[in-house]
């Protein structure tokens, strides 16, 4: 009788077993199958980016944009070998891509709509002045907070603030190369010289041995400065030993030096 039931029992838990692993196993496949379809269904060119608008673009030109933007809209990934789909993209990637492609470009904003499209606002650098170096001169533009961009004609200098750089260092597109103690004593003077008949259109020289900055007026005379130099002090020292010392000789002015807080030097030049 015993066995008779353990036998029963026993079939019982056999039974039982089978009925979990077929369960556990239809279970699975059912989640594979949802799965699947699921990943199928976000891999399709349903979303596929199918429109791009652009804004906020000038000097790049936005045919050559849009191309990079489809070219690197079709790169091939491990994760997902053929055109990416909208819900993947990685707006840092496209970022960083179109920087690398367009240097001029400084930020880039990127917004989805649902289920293909994509609006992408570009934010250029401003065209401040042009900083170069070497001879021939090699120059890019710059804008306010130093950053260099672009590759640009080496003009004289009076159409926009030219900087020549003498310190050797390279010139890498996207980066700053000027800190802001420079750019604010370079931009304070050259907005003086707009309306300071005496100076006109400065151009400005950073020496190659201790970084004095030597901005040059059209007559031909130096202003020397140090990057750490106090713009407003320096120009009312400057103002006042035209006004009240050297007047009428300004022409014969070699350089002013005004490297040394209140004491100031200058030099005229042998006949």
């Amino acid at each position: 009788m015993n066995t008779w039931r353990q036998k029963i029992l026993t079939d019982h838990r056999r039974d039982t077993r089978k009925a979990r692993r077929r369960r556990v196993v239809f279970i699975s496949l059912g989640i594979f199958v949802v799965v699947a379809g699921l990943a199928s269904f976000l891999l399709s060119k349903y979303f596929w980016v199918k429109h791009v608008e652009i804004t906020g673009l000038s000097r790049a030109p936005e045919t050559e944009v849009r191309a990079g933007i489809d070219q690197w809209l079709q790169a091939k990934r491990f994760l997902y070998p053929w055109r990416k789909p909208l819900w993947l993209l990685s707006a840092q990637d496209l970022t960083k891509e179109m920087k690398s492609l367009f240097p001029v470009i400084k930020e880039v904003v990127v917004s989805r709509a649902w289920p293909d499209s994509l609006k992408i606002t570009f934010e250029e650098y401003d065209a401040w002045g042009v900083l170069c170096q070497g001879e021939p001169e090699t120059c890019y533009w710059i804008d306010r907070a130093g950053v260099v961009f672009e590759s640009a004609p080496a003009f004289s200098g009076l159409i926009v603030p030219k900087i020549r750089d003498q310190r050797g260092h390279g010139i890498t597109p996207g980066s700053t190369q000027l800190s802001q103690n420079f750019m604010h004593l370079i931009t304070y003077f050259n907005e003086r010289a707009r309306g300071d008949d005496t100076l006109q259109s400065l151009q400005f020289t950073i020496g190659e041995q201790d970084a004095t900055v030597h901005a040059t007026t059209r007559a031909g005379w130096d202003m020397l400065l140090l990057e750490d130099t106090n713009p407003e002090t320096s120009y009312k020292n400057l103002r006042t030993t035209l006004d009240q010392e050297i007047k009428e000789r300004v022409g014969e002015l070699d350089y002013i030096d005004l490297r040394f807080g209140n004491r100031i030097f200058y030099k005229f030049r042998t006949r």
